[in-house]
């Protein structure tokens, strides 16, 4: 199973988290929004990037605290 297929099957769950993705391709990756990916980071990461993490938890628990 590759990357896409683990996401797809993450998504399906009941109360998914938030995923992001690190390709280690230098291609355009997917459309997040069709795919439901939170974003899709490219290596090698930066400490910008990593930073992202917390901006996606922080989205999952406002999702939690608001609803659907």
């Amino acid at each position: 199973m590759d990357g896409l297929d683990t996401l797809k099957k993450i998504r399906a769950l009941d109360n998914p988290p938030e995923v992001i993705m690190i390709r280690h391709e230098p291609s355009r990756p997917p459309s997040r929004t069709k795919l439901g990916a939170y974003d899709f980071l490219e290596k090698p990461l930066s400490s910008t990037q990593l930073s992202l993490i917390k901006h996606a938890i922080d989205a999952k628990k406002l999702r939690r605290e608001t609803g659907p």
